[in-house]
């Protein structure tokens, strides 16, 4: 491809996907974590935080 050697091709085509899936763990992880401070804060504060 691009009359590149198939391992440099092999080196770089598997990145995106692996940056894709990085980022998709991390949006989960971090909204994980958001739904869990805005609870503490809505007991602590005794009102709903949306």
């Amino acid at each position: 491809m691009f009359n590149f050697p198939v391992e440099t091709f092999w080196l770089i085509v598997p990145w995106p996907f692996i940056w894709l899936t990085l980022g998709i763990i991390m949006y989960f992880i971090k909204k994980r974590d958001d739904e869990r401070e805005d609870e503490f804060y809505a007991k602590s504060d005794d009102k709903e935080l949306k």
